[in-house]
């Protein structure tokens, strides 16, 4: 069923490449003996829609059996714009028993232009992943499942902009002990899922280019199969932006907040950027903050984990500054600076519940509440130039986070560094990237700690004609043994190859 669905999404943004007839691109002549003009420009229309029809897609398969597969598909009209998108990955045992895994991504987001002031945007996003649990004795497989679903609606009667939306979120996450039914003496953990029903409300007023006010609701409402309680979340603000000078704007106001474990919160945010700067943009920015439990993000974004849902928001303190540059040209030279982009940010968070992992005697994480105080520093630089035909691009990133908490903080690293190397020479494009890793905690009770990491790929395209590529990639180039969670290693060295086609 599951490779079925796959081909399924494959055929299906590849189809309306396959039926594009070749003759349709170039344009035919104006007046043709038997055609009347009518005939003819109802035809140029037809073949101007044709033209906006834009494809990308990545087929490549390797070791292990695996299976790479990204693509979509982009289509505009006068008052209507889609674009669908899908994601596949997956791969057999890669040197290790029960290590297979799938990772699977489909969406849908369109635009309408329903009048001259009201636009809807349907957005629709399904996610799921499969992956084994090694040698687990407890476990065999992990399986998540998301589905997101959201109708986004704005009006705009000037000098005012309203915003209304609706949507919902389904999410189910089961451990499969199948192999081992009688492993536990009393009632073992298969799965749970919930459903989220949200709906939001803005409202802007322009009083003038340099005073603005806007209001903003969001209403969440989450419903649990288990035995946790179902859960109410509101947050509401109120902001006034002003401009205090030609290249200085503030904007600040009142918060208030409500959850049903957290009760009734008040508080309030400012924050200052530059306006009207050329290439240059400076920002800072202070709340006082009621931090909601969001589950489905939470528990689909780490690996090997068994849901707990009875979790409350925390209270905390978020500061932040960031600088950036941003510069683009074009010249006829030989030889000149195309790009350069720099950002630094700096902030300072406080929570005082802020939810960690730690492993269960089932070998599967549980979320773990602390208080923590966390000072983080990052940036990031890329610069781009342009020699005869070539174009070289290089950047980096790095990131600092200091934590100062009740217990150790798990599974995030207080060193990350990256870097790549872009390189595109007539028909021939490549791309080299490294990371590496600083240790991380894996327990928030004792000192024990998973090694640094050091992670690499490099890709390969060329042209062979038109619209049609070589493609070849190569992940963990370095073979690093690696784990994201302690005990269950990630893939080593994978070669990959095969087409991608643009059009």
């Amino acid at each position: 069923m599951k490779k079925a669905l796959s081909l399924a999404c494959i055929l299906y943004l590849t189809a309306p490449s396959l039926l594009i007839p070749q003759g349709t691109i170039a344009a035919a002549p104006a007046n043709e003996v038997g055609r009347s003009d009518s005939d003819g420009k109802a035809e140029d229309k037809k073949d101007d829609e044709i033209r906006n029809v834009n494809i990308d897609a990545l087929m490549l398969y390797g070791q292990y059996n695996r299976i790479l597969w990204t693509g979509s598909l982009t289509q505009s009209f006068e008052a209507f714009t889609y674009q669908l998108k899908s994601d596949f990955n997956r791969s057999n045992d890669f040197g290790y028993k029960n290590s297979r895994y799938y990772e699977n991504e489909i969406g849908f987001t369109g635009g309408a232009d329903c009048t001259d002031k009201w636009k809807l945007t349907p957005v629709l996003e399904v996610n799921n992943e499969s992956h084994g649990l090694f040698r687990n004795p407890f476990y065999t497989r992990e399986e998540k499942d998301r589905v997101e679903l959201e109708l986004k609606s704005e009006y705009r009667p000037m000098p005012a902009r309203w915003n209304f939306n609706i949507g919902g979120v389904y999410f189910i996450h089961r451990l499969d002990s199948s192999l081992y039914p009688d492993i536990y003496p009393v009632r073992p953990y298969h799965g749970s899922d919930f459903y989220r029903a949200n709906a939001e409300i803005g409202w802007e007023y322009i009083l003038s280019a340099a005073n603005k006010f806007s209001f903003n609701s969001k209403f969440s409402q989450y419903f649990y199969s288990t035995s946790s309680d179902n859960d109410t979340f509101v947050a509401n603000e109120f902001i006034w932006n002003f401009n205090v000078s030609e290249y200085l704007k503030f904007g600040m106001g009142p918060l208030y907040a409500y959850n049903r474990d957290g009760g009734h919160f008040v508080s309030g945010k400012i924050d200052v950027t530059t306006v009207n700067i050329k290439y240059v943009s400076v920002g800072a920015s202070y709340t006082y903050e009621l931090v909601p439990f969001i589950p489905e993000e939470f528990y689909f974004d780490q690996r090997y984990v068994k849901p707990s849902y009875s979790l409350s928001p925390g209270r905390g303190h978020h500061a932040a500054v960031t600088i950036g540059i941003d510069a683009t040209t074009v010249s006829s030279k030989k030889f000149y600076l195309k790009k350069i982009k720099i950002t630094s940010t700096g902030s300072f968070i406080t929570n005082d519940r802020y939810y960690s992992y730690f492993s269960l005697p089932s070998l599967v994480l549980a979320p773990h509440q602390m208080k923590i105080a966390q000072a983080k520093a990052q940036g990031e630089a890329a610069i781009g130039l342009s020699v005869l035909a070539a174009y070289c691009e290089l950047g980096g990133r790095y990131e600092y986070s200091y934590f100062y908490a009740t217990d150790y903080v798990t599974y995030r690293p207080g060193h990350q560094v990256g870097g790549y190397l872009r390189l595109a020479v007539h028909r021939f494009e490549a791309e080299f990237s490294t990371a590496f890793r600083g240790s991380m905690q894996t327990s928030p009770f004792m000192k024990n700690t998973i090694r640094p990491a050091l992670s690499g790929s490099l890709s390969l395209q060329f042209k062979v004609y038109e619209s049609f590529f070589l493609y070849g990639r190569i992940d963990n180039i370095y073979n690093s043994r690696i784990s994201t969670v302690y005990g269950y290693p990630v893939q080593g060295r994978t070669i990959m190859g095969g087409l991608r086609i643009i059009i």
